[in-house]
């Protein structure tokens, strides 16, 4: 799915490119096609050095990521 379909789904806001993901996954075993989720900022440098292709995450990490984001009131619900 395009990130841009379930940020309309959940309600998030998509920063970044509008790649197409194919699975979800913890940040240990994320692909490359991977959405994961990072919920504190504290563990946002390890989700910045995962595989992961893509991130939901909250508004910490908007303006210091790399990867697209989709940003959330509360990513993890948003990722369930």
């Amino acid at each position: 799915m395009k990130l841009s379909f379930l940020a309309d789904r959940i309600a998030a806001r998509l920063v970044g490119a509008d790649i197409e993901v194919t699975g979800v996954a913890s940040l240990r075993s994320a692909s490359a096609s991977d959405l994961c989720f990072v919920e504190k900022a504290e563990d946002l440098g390890e989700a910045l050095q995962s595989p992961a292709g893509a991130l939901i995450t909250g508004d910490f990490a908007a303006a210091i990521s790399p990867k697209p984001l989709l940003i959330a009131r509360q990513p993890k619900l948003a990722f369930s």
